[in-house]
Protein backbone atom coordinates (compact mmCIF):
# COMPACT_ATOMS: atom_id res chain seq x y z
CA UNK A 1 0.00 0.00 0.00
CA UNK A 2 1.44 3.25 -0.90
CA UNK A 3 2.60 5.78 2.24
CA UNK A 4 0.84 7.96 0.89
CA UNK A 5 -2.10 6.22 1.59
CA UNK A 6 -1.10 6.40 5.19
CA UNK A 7 -1.05 9.88 5.42
CA UNK A 8 -3.93 10.57 4.04
CA UNK A 9 -6.03 8.63 6.46
CA UNK A 10 -4.65 9.46 9.70
CA UNK A 11 -7.25 12.79 9.10
CA UNK A 12 -10.13 10.08 8.76
CA UNK A 13 -8.77 9.00 12.50
CA UNK A 14 -7.24 11.70 14.60
CA UNK A 15 -10.99 12.46 16.06
CA UNK A 16 -12.83 10.09 18.53
CA UNK A 17 -15.09 7.98 16.17
CA UNK A 18 -17.36 5.92 18.26
CA UNK A 19 -20.54 5.26 16.46
CA UNK A 20 -23.70 6.24 18.86
CA UNK A 21 -22.32 7.63 21.87
CA UNK A 22 -24.86 6.52 24.17
CA UNK A 23 -25.42 2.81 23.41
CA UNK A 24 -27.03 2.38 27.16
CA UNK A 25 -29.29 4.66 27.02
CA UNK A 26 -30.45 3.28 23.75
CA UNK A 27 -30.43 0.26 24.43
CA UNK A 28 -32.60 0.89 27.47
CA UNK A 29 -35.13 2.66 25.43
CA UNK A 30 -34.94 0.32 22.85
CA UNK A 31 -36.34 -2.54 25.43
CA UNK A 32 -38.01 0.04 27.91
CA UNK A 33 -41.57 -1.30 26.36
CA UNK A 34 -41.18 -4.70 25.12
CA UNK A 35 -43.62 -6.08 27.39
CA UNK A 36 -42.88 -9.73 25.56
CA UNK A 37 -39.40 -9.46 27.00
CA UNK A 38 -40.18 -7.83 30.62
CA UNK A 39 -41.03 -11.06 32.51
CA UNK A 40 -37.12 -11.95 31.17
CA UNK A 41 -35.37 -8.49 31.81
CA UNK A 42 -36.70 -8.11 35.02
CA UNK A 43 -35.03 -11.51 36.29
CA UNK A 44 -32.90 -10.85 39.50
CA UNK A 45 -29.25 -12.84 38.66
CA UNK A 46 -26.37 -12.79 40.83
CA UNK A 47 -23.27 -10.70 39.68
CA UNK A 48 -20.68 -12.93 38.88
CA UNK A 49 -16.84 -12.31 38.71
CA UNK A 50 -15.18 -13.37 35.82
CA UNK A 51 -12.81 -15.28 37.24
CA UNK A 52 -15.43 -17.15 38.81
CA UNK A 53 -17.14 -18.09 36.00
CA UNK A 54 -13.83 -19.05 33.88
CA UNK A 55 -13.11 -21.44 37.53
CA UNK A 56 -16.07 -23.44 36.64
CA UNK A 57 -15.96 -23.77 33.44
CA UNK A 58 -12.69 -25.06 32.56
CA UNK A 59 -13.08 -27.83 30.85
CA UNK A 60 -16.16 -26.82 28.32
CA UNK A 61 -15.47 -23.36 27.28
CA UNK A 62 -11.98 -24.17 25.23
CA UNK A 63 -14.26 -26.37 23.46
CA UNK A 64 -16.41 -23.80 22.71
CA UNK A 65 -13.80 -20.71 22.00
CA UNK A 66 -12.30 -23.38 19.76
CA UNK A 67 -15.59 -23.86 17.92
CA UNK A 68 -15.84 -20.35 17.42
CA UNK A 69 -12.45 -19.90 16.12
CA UNK A 70 -12.85 -22.32 13.72
CA UNK A 71 -16.46 -20.96 12.01
CA UNK A 72 -14.51 -17.72 11.55
CA UNK A 73 -11.53 -19.06 9.87
CA UNK A 74 -13.77 -20.66 7.53
CA UNK A 75 -16.33 -18.36 6.84
CA UNK A 76 -15.66 -14.93 7.64
CA UNK A 77 -14.31 -12.82 4.92
CA UNK A 78 -10.88 -11.03 5.72
CA UNK A 79 -10.07 -12.42 9.06
CA UNK A 80 -6.85 -13.00 11.05
CA UNK A 81 -6.68 -16.35 12.77
CA UNK A 82 -6.11 -16.43 16.58
CA UNK A 83 -2.46 -17.34 16.89
CA UNK A 84 -2.03 -21.17 18.18
CA UNK A 85 -0.28 -19.84 21.08
CA UNK A 86 -3.50 -17.86 22.44
CA UNK A 87 -5.77 -20.47 22.54
CA UNK A 88 -7.44 -20.51 25.80
CA UNK A 89 -5.89 -23.58 27.67
CA UNK A 90 -6.82 -23.62 31.44
CA UNK A 91 -4.88 -26.78 31.72
CA UNK A 92 -1.52 -25.54 30.54
CA UNK A 93 0.17 -24.32 33.53
CA UNK A 94 0.66 -20.58 32.14
CA UNK A 95 -2.76 -20.40 31.27
CA UNK A 96 -4.10 -21.14 35.10
CA UNK A 97 -2.13 -18.77 36.77
CA UNK A 98 -4.35 -16.39 35.34
CA UNK A 99 -7.82 -17.60 33.47
CA UNK A 100 -8.82 -13.62 33.32
CA UNK A 101 -5.44 -12.16 31.24
CA UNK A 102 -5.31 -15.88 29.30
CA UNK A 103 -9.41 -15.63 28.54
CA UNK A 104 -8.14 -11.92 27.90
CA UNK A 105 -5.95 -13.21 24.96
CA UNK A 106 -7.81 -15.40 23.44
CA UNK A 107 -10.04 -13.13 22.83
CA UNK A 108 -7.74 -10.42 21.54
CA UNK A 109 -8.73 -7.51 23.35
CA UNK A 110 -6.89 -4.95 25.12
CA UNK A 111 -5.48 -6.25 28.19
CA UNK A 112 -6.22 -3.41 30.22
CA UNK A 113 -9.76 -3.17 29.46
CA UNK A 114 -11.95 -4.03 33.01
CA UNK A 115 -14.75 -6.68 32.46
CA UNK A 116 -15.44 -7.48 35.79
CA UNK A 117 -19.10 -6.80 37.70
CA UNK A 118 -18.63 -3.59 39.61
CA UNK A 119 -20.79 -5.08 42.61
CA UNK A 120 -21.28 -8.27 44.57
CA UNK A 121 -25.27 -8.35 44.44
CA UNK A 122 -27.76 -9.38 42.49
CA UNK A 123 -28.99 -6.96 39.56
CA UNK A 124 -31.81 -7.07 37.32
CA UNK A 125 -31.13 -8.98 34.00
CA UNK A 126 -32.68 -5.71 31.84
CA UNK A 127 -29.32 -3.57 33.97
CA UNK A 128 -26.78 -6.05 33.15
CA UNK A 129 -27.43 -6.03 29.51
CA UNK A 130 -27.61 -2.17 29.09
CA UNK A 131 -24.58 -1.63 31.25
CA UNK A 132 -22.43 -4.25 28.96
CA UNK A 133 -24.11 -2.83 25.72
CA UNK A 134 -21.76 0.50 26.40
CA UNK A 135 -18.89 -1.51 27.51
CA UNK A 136 -16.85 -2.16 24.08
CA UNK A 137 -16.52 1.44 23.54
CA UNK A 138 -14.25 1.51 27.05
CA UNK A 139 -11.29 0.69 25.28
CA UNK A 140 -11.86 -3.25 24.46
CA UNK A 141 -10.32 -2.80 21.18
CA UNK A 142 -7.83 -0.32 21.99
CA UNK A 143 -4.06 -0.79 20.62
CA UNK A 144 -4.70 -4.40 19.68
CA UNK A 145 -2.31 -3.88 16.71
CA UNK A 146 1.76 -4.38 15.78
CA UNK A 147 2.99 -1.06 15.81
CA UNK A 148 -0.06 0.43 18.10
CA UNK A 149 2.17 0.55 21.12
CA UNK A 150 1.53 -2.50 23.45
CA UNK A 151 3.20 -5.69 24.33
CA UNK A 152 -0.17 -7.21 23.39
CA UNK A 153 -0.62 -6.02 20.09
CA UNK A 154 2.78 -7.55 19.10
CA UNK A 155 1.38 -11.19 19.46
CA UNK A 156 -2.45 -10.77 18.61
CA UNK A 157 -1.80 -11.13 14.40
CA UNK A 158 -3.91 -8.24 13.19
CA UNK A 159 -0.46 -7.23 11.99
CA UNK A 160 0.10 -3.54 10.93
CA UNK A 161 -2.55 -0.79 11.74
CA UNK A 162 -4.65 -0.96 8.23
CA UNK A 163 -4.78 3.00 8.16
CA UNK A 164 -3.97 6.21 9.68
CA UNK A 165 -1.52 6.88 13.10
CA UNK A 166 -1.33 3.81 15.26
CA UNK A 167 -0.68 5.50 18.13
CA UNK A 168 -3.98 7.76 17.85
CA UNK A 169 -6.20 5.99 20.75
CA UNK A 170 -9.86 5.91 19.14
CA UNK A 171 -7.87 5.47 15.35
CA UNK A 172 -6.71 2.26 16.66
CA UNK A 173 -10.46 0.60 17.19
CA UNK A 174 -11.66 2.25 13.66
CA UNK A 175 -11.82 -1.38 12.01
CA UNK A 176 -13.36 -3.00 14.73
CA UNK A 177 -16.40 -0.85 15.46
CA UNK A 178 -16.90 -0.03 11.61
CA UNK A 179 -17.22 -1.67 8.55
CA UNK A 180 -15.88 -1.50 4.86
CA UNK A 181 -18.12 -4.79 4.02
CA UNK A 182 -20.68 -2.79 1.43
CA UNK A 183 -17.34 -0.41 0.39
CA UNK A 184 -16.73 0.40 -3.36
CA UNK A 185 -14.66 -2.25 -4.68
CA UNK A 186 -12.49 0.67 -6.36
CA UNK A 187 -11.19 1.63 -2.58
CA UNK A 188 -10.93 -2.09 -0.98
CA UNK A 189 -8.67 -3.01 -4.57
CA UNK A 190 -6.30 0.35 -3.64
CA UNK A 191 -6.30 -0.72 0.02
CA UNK A 192 -6.40 -4.49 0.26
CA UNK A 193 -6.42 -4.19 3.81
CA UNK A 194 -9.61 -2.71 4.62
CA UNK A 195 -10.84 -5.94 4.07
CA UNK A 196 -9.70 -6.72 7.84
CA UNK A 197 -12.69 -5.24 9.44
CA UNK A 198 -14.57 -6.80 12.53
CA UNK A 199 -17.44 -5.66 14.07
CA UNK A 200 -18.95 -9.61 12.59
CA UNK A 201 -15.61 -11.12 14.48
CA UNK A 202 -16.60 -9.31 17.57
CA UNK A 203 -20.44 -9.91 17.40
CA UNK A 204 -20.45 -13.76 16.44
CA UNK A 205 -17.19 -13.87 19.25
CA UNK A 206 -19.69 -12.58 21.90
CA UNK A 207 -23.26 -13.64 20.83
CA UNK A 208 -21.92 -17.40 20.81
CA UNK A 209 -20.25 -16.91 24.17
CA UNK A 210 -24.02 -15.30 25.44
CA UNK A 211 -25.62 -18.72 24.53
CA UNK A 212 -22.69 -21.05 26.07
CA UNK A 213 -23.17 -18.76 29.16
CA UNK A 214 -27.05 -19.23 29.30
CA UNK A 215 -26.41 -23.10 28.56
CA UNK A 216 -24.13 -23.38 31.38
CA UNK A 217 -26.15 -21.54 33.81
CA UNK A 218 -24.07 -18.46 34.40
CA UNK A 219 -26.90 -15.47 33.28
CA UNK A 220 -24.68 -12.55 34.25
CA UNK A 221 -22.16 -13.70 31.84
CA UNK A 222 -24.81 -14.53 29.26
CA UNK A 223 -26.78 -11.30 29.71
CA UNK A 224 -23.04 -9.12 29.32
CA UNK A 225 -21.99 -11.34 26.51
CA UNK A 226 -24.96 -10.82 24.91
CA UNK A 227 -25.03 -6.46 26.11
CA UNK A 228 -21.45 -6.48 24.19
CA UNK A 229 -22.61 -8.59 21.04
CA UNK A 230 -25.15 -6.13 20.50
CA UNK A 231 -23.39 -3.34 20.65
CA UNK A 232 -21.63 -3.85 17.49
CA UNK A 233 -24.72 -4.82 15.66
CA UNK A 234 -26.22 -1.26 17.10
CA UNK A 235 -22.77 -0.03 15.62
CA UNK A 236 -24.06 -1.14 12.31
CA UNK A 237 -26.88 1.40 12.35
CA UNK A 238 -24.91 4.57 11.88
CA UNK A 239 -25.03 5.31 8.48
CA UNK A 240 -21.14 6.23 8.31
CA UNK A 241 -20.22 2.79 10.41
CA UNK A 242 -21.95 0.78 7.50
CA UNK A 243 -19.78 2.06 5.28
CA UNK A 244 -16.60 4.10 5.06
CA UNK A 245 -17.45 5.95 1.46
CA UNK A 246 -20.82 7.28 3.04
CA UNK A 247 -23.05 8.99 0.10
CA UNK A 248 -20.15 8.76 -2.21
CA UNK A 249 -20.73 8.15 -6.22
CA UNK A 250 -18.42 5.51 -8.00
CA UNK A 251 -17.27 8.08 -10.44
CA UNK A 252 -16.16 10.20 -7.62
CA UNK A 253 -14.35 7.45 -6.12
CA UNK A 254 -12.66 6.76 -9.28
CA UNK A 255 -11.69 10.40 -9.90
CA UNK A 256 -10.13 10.67 -6.63
CA UNK A 257 -8.41 7.83 -6.18
CA UNK A 258 -6.75 8.45 -9.55
CA UNK A 259 -5.50 11.13 -8.64
CA UNK A 260 -4.24 9.73 -5.31
CA UNK A 261 -2.53 7.22 -7.43
CA UNK A 262 -1.03 10.03 -9.78
CA UNK A 263 0.60 11.61 -6.94
CA UNK A 264 -2.18 14.15 -5.90
CA UNK A 265 -3.47 13.37 -2.68
CA UNK A 266 -5.10 16.55 -2.12
CA UNK A 267 -9.08 15.53 -3.37
CA UNK A 268 -8.76 12.44 -1.55
CA UNK A 269 -7.63 13.88 1.49
CA UNK A 270 -10.29 16.80 1.33
CA UNK A 271 -12.65 13.79 0.54
CA UNK A 272 -11.86 12.41 3.72
CA UNK A 273 -11.76 15.47 5.88
CA UNK A 274 -15.54 15.76 4.87
CA UNK A 275 -16.78 12.35 5.67
CA UNK A 276 -15.15 12.45 8.92
CA UNK A 277 -16.80 15.78 9.70
CA UNK A 278 -20.21 14.49 8.60
CA UNK A 279 -19.43 11.38 10.55
CA UNK A 280 -19.07 13.11 14.10
CA UNK A 281 -21.91 15.76 13.57
CA UNK A 282 -24.15 13.32 13.03
CA UNK A 283 -23.19 11.70 15.74
CA UNK A 284 -22.26 14.10 18.37
CA UNK A 285 -25.75 16.29 17.59
CA UNK A 286 -27.94 12.78 18.09
CA UNK A 287 -25.99 12.47 21.38
CA UNK A 288 -26.70 15.66 22.10
CA UNK A 289 -30.45 15.49 21.34
CA UNK A 290 -30.53 11.95 23.09
CA UNK A 291 -28.72 13.93 25.83
CA UNK A 292 -30.98 16.62 26.37
CA UNK A 293 -33.60 15.29 29.43
CA UNK A 294 -34.97 18.89 29.26
CA UNK A 295 -36.04 18.80 25.59
CA UNK A 296 -39.57 18.19 25.39
CA UNK A 297 -40.13 18.31 21.86
CA UNK A 298 -36.95 16.49 20.27
CA UNK A 299 -35.66 14.23 22.12
CA UNK A 300 -39.00 12.21 22.85
CA UNK A 301 -39.13 11.85 19.05
CA UNK A 302 -36.11 9.98 19.02
CA UNK A 303 -36.93 7.96 22.50
CA UNK A 304 -39.72 7.19 20.66
CA UNK A 305 -38.44 6.02 17.14
CA UNK A 306 -36.34 3.75 19.55
CA UNK A 307 -39.08 1.99 21.25
CA UNK A 308 -41.45 1.76 18.23
CA UNK A 309 -41.78 -2.19 17.06
CA UNK A 310 -43.23 -1.41 13.44
CA UNK A 311 -39.95 -2.83 11.82
CA UNK A 312 -39.54 -5.60 14.09
CA UNK A 313 -41.94 -8.36 12.55
CA UNK A 314 -40.02 -7.67 9.15
CA UNK A 315 -36.51 -8.50 9.98
CA UNK A 316 -34.60 -11.71 9.38
CA UNK A 317 -33.67 -13.85 12.27
CA UNK A 318 -30.94 -12.65 14.23
CA UNK A 319 -28.26 -16.09 13.91
CA UNK A 320 -25.47 -14.12 14.34
CA UNK A 321 -22.94 -16.06 11.83
CA UNK A 322 -20.29 -15.46 9.23
CA UNK A 323 -22.79 -12.82 6.67
CA UNK A 324 -25.32 -11.54 8.98
CA UNK A 325 -24.56 -8.18 9.55
CA UNK A 326 -22.86 -7.66 5.94
CA UNK A 327 -26.26 -9.60 4.93
CA UNK A 328 -28.53 -7.75 6.76
CA UNK A 329 -27.84 -5.08 9.27
CA UNK A 330 -24.91 -3.10 7.56
CA UNK A 331 -26.26 -3.17 3.83
CA UNK A 332 -29.47 -2.10 5.19
CA UNK A 333 -27.89 1.06 6.24
CA UNK A 334 -25.38 1.60 3.53
CA UNK A 335 -28.18 1.42 0.95
CA UNK A 336 -29.37 4.57 2.74
CA UNK A 337 -26.33 6.22 2.91
CA UNK A 338 -26.75 8.50 0.49
CA UNK A 339 -29.98 10.08 2.22
CA UNK A 340 -27.68 10.97 5.44
CA UNK A 341 -25.28 12.69 3.30
CA UNK A 342 -28.24 14.51 1.35
CA UNK A 343 -29.54 15.76 4.98
CA UNK A 344 -26.33 16.68 6.70
CA UNK A 345 -26.00 19.31 3.21
CA UNK A 346 -29.54 20.54 3.52
CA UNK A 347 -29.47 21.08 7.46
CA UNK A 348 -26.22 22.02 8.73
CA UNK A 349 -23.86 25.31 7.76
CA UNK A 350 -21.78 24.90 4.71
CA UNK A 351 -18.68 25.58 6.46
CA UNK A 352 -19.12 22.56 8.94
CA UNK A 353 -20.13 20.21 6.17
CA UNK A 354 -18.23 21.24 2.79
CA UNK A 355 -15.02 22.59 3.87
CA UNK A 356 -12.29 20.36 4.68
CA UNK A 357 -10.07 22.95 6.81
CA UNK A 358 -13.13 22.56 9.74
CA UNK A 359 -12.42 20.04 12.67
CA UNK A 360 -15.44 18.64 13.95
CA UNK A 361 -13.53 16.76 16.14
CA UNK A 362 -12.60 19.54 17.89
CA UNK A 363 -16.08 20.96 17.94
CA UNK A 364 -18.63 20.63 21.10
CA UNK A 365 -21.40 23.34 20.27
CA UNK A 366 -23.87 21.29 19.87
CA UNK A 367 -26.48 23.55 21.77
CA UNK A 368 -25.67 26.76 19.53
CA UNK A 369 -25.80 24.50 16.38
CA UNK A 370 -28.81 23.01 16.63
CA UNK A 371 -30.94 25.65 18.15
CA UNK A 372 -28.94 28.61 16.67
CA UNK A 373 -27.46 27.90 13.18
CA UNK A 374 -30.27 25.33 12.29
CA UNK A 375 -33.52 27.06 11.29
CA UNK A 376 -36.42 24.83 12.60
CA UNK A 377 -37.63 23.19 9.39
CA UNK A 378 -33.94 21.68 9.66
CA UNK A 379 -34.42 20.87 12.93
CA UNK A 380 -37.39 18.56 12.16
CA UNK A 381 -35.40 17.42 8.77
CA UNK A 382 -32.27 16.19 10.79
CA UNK A 383 -34.56 14.79 13.64
CA UNK A 384 -37.09 13.20 10.85
CA UNK A 385 -34.05 11.76 9.29
CA UNK A 386 -32.25 10.38 12.30
CA UNK A 387 -35.80 8.71 13.49
CA UNK A 388 -35.07 5.95 10.86
CA UNK A 389 -31.84 4.71 12.15
CA UNK A 390 -32.91 5.31 15.76
CA UNK A 391 -36.05 2.68 14.89
CA UNK A 392 -33.34 0.36 12.85
CA UNK A 393 -30.95 0.85 16.65
CA UNK A 394 -34.50 -0.54 18.70
CA UNK A 395 -35.48 -3.41 15.88
CA UNK A 396 -31.85 -5.16 15.50
CA UNK A 397 -31.82 -4.75 19.24
CA UNK A 398 -34.93 -6.46 19.98
CA UNK A 399 -34.69 -8.71 17.17
CA UNK A 400 -31.16 -10.28 18.54
CA UNK A 401 -32.53 -10.11 22.54
CA UNK A 402 -35.42 -12.13 21.26
CA UNK A 403 -33.14 -14.98 20.07
CA UNK A 404 -30.75 -15.03 22.32
CA UNK A 405 -32.44 -14.92 25.29
CA UNK A 406 -30.69 -16.27 28.76
CA UNK A 407 -32.83 -18.87 29.57
CA UNK A 408 -33.94 -19.40 33.66
CA UNK A 409 -36.01 -22.10 35.42
CA UNK A 410 -37.76 -19.14 36.95
CA UNK A 411 -39.19 -18.01 33.53
CA UNK A 412 -40.07 -19.60 30.75
CA UNK A 413 -39.61 -18.09 27.74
Amino acid sequence: MPKLFFIILSVFITTPILAWDNHATMTQAAIDQSSNLNAYLNQQIPTESLADFLKTTTHSLPQKLNQIEQELRRAEAGYRPLPENLTYAPAHSDCAQDLVICFKKSLRINLNASLDAARNENISLRDALITASSQPDFGFDLYLYEDSGTAFGKYYGFKTQPLGISTTEFGTQILFHMSTYQDDPQILNFIPRLNEDYPEYRAIQYFELSRFAANAHHPYWSAVFLGWGLHYIQDMTQPYHAILSNGASSDDLAIIISQAKQGNPLPLQAFIALQTDRHILLEGLTDYILSATNDSLYRPILISALKNTALDHGLHSCEVRPGYIRQHVDLRMAKTSAEYQAMLLATMPASFVSDPSFNAGEFNAYDDLFYTDMNEAQRVQFTEQVVKAMQWFGAYTRNCLKQYKVYSPKVKV
